[in-house]
């Protein structure tokens, strides 16, 4: 794990990229917002000086990993995640013309056993010269960021314990194609619900549905249910973000056993304090 950064000026009205880079041991993984079924999304706490205002953090598209019977939301292989700085003209550089910044990062790295890390990291950034060392990859960060979709027509309703989406006026690129679905929220539909029997999608007249088992595990009944679509592989991979709205009543959560009970609030214990699950 390394702090880094991309800045070609530090001056009021520019934005300086700094970013925790992970580079995983093959077949251990962490975790995206929405972690999945179990595991926590890694967090990023911001030491930063006056002047120096943090926005949301920047995640790659998340791929779905397996874990024993679990479907996780998360990343492999080498992942950044990005913070954008801005810098407000209340910012005064020190007299060694330098941008100190300090995180404290927690995550949680996965195989099929978890083993939970923290790092205490520091960068000091030069303000009157260019910094980019990872230019490549801040590019390949901001290349993944999902397109809000606009104009898009939504409509929900539920099927005993289905979630049925309709979503109309997607874009050309995405007609036809099967979409992978990564909800924004906990533990609301089951996880790896597009390999559940229950779950199906279809496209008729430029229209997408989408039906997603309900979780027996949900603790929440939003208004709107967000999610991440993404189409594509590898470097050619897109992301987009579509809101459904929810005006029906949620139908109630089915009791489980109480031994399947006693079993199953492990991970997602977890999940529900991490805001993490689907």
């Amino acid at each position: 794990a390394e702090l880094v950064a991309e800045a070609t000026a530090v001056q009021a009205g520019e934005t300086v990229r700094i970013g925790l880079r992970l580079q995983h041991i093959p077949h251990w993984h962490t975790y995206w917002r929405n972690p999945g079924d179990s595991g926590l999304p890694t967090q990023l706490e911001l030491n930063l000086p006056a002047g120096i205002h943090a926005g949301d953090v920047q995640w790659p598209l998340p791929h779905k990993l397996k874990a024993g019977n679990l479907t996780n939301y998360g990343f492999d292989n080498t992942v950044l995640l990005a913070v954008p700085l801005t810098v407000s003209k209340s910012f005064k550089p020190s007299v060694s013309q330098i941008l100190d910044i300090q995180v404290h990062a927690n995550w949680l790295v996965c195989r099929l056993e978890c083993i939970p890390q923290e790092g205490d990291f520091a960068l000091r950034i030069p303000t009157h010269s260019s910094y980019v060392p990872h230019a490549a990859a801040f590019e390949s960060l901001r290349a993944q960021q999902p397109q809000t979709l606009k104009g898009v027509k939504a409509t929900t309703r539920f099927e005993a314990q289905q979630l049925i989406l309709q979503f109309s006026g997607l874009p050309a690129s995405l007609q036809g194609q099967t979409l992978s679905v990564f909800p924004e929220a906990a533990e609301l539909v089951e996880s790896a619900a597009e390999q559940h029997p229950a779950a199906k999608q279809s496209w008729q007249a430029g229209t997408w549905t989408v039906q997603l088992p309900l979780s027996p595990m949900r603790m929440t009944e939003p208004k709107r249910f967000d999610l991440l679509l993404t189409v594509g592989e590898d470097v050619a991979r897109q992301g987009y973000r579509v809101s459904a709205p929810i005006s029906d009543v949620w139908p109630a959560v089915p009791e489980a056993p109480a031994a399947i009970h006693a079993t199953a609030t492990g991970p997602n214990a977890i999940a529900q304090d991490s805001g993490g699950g689907w």
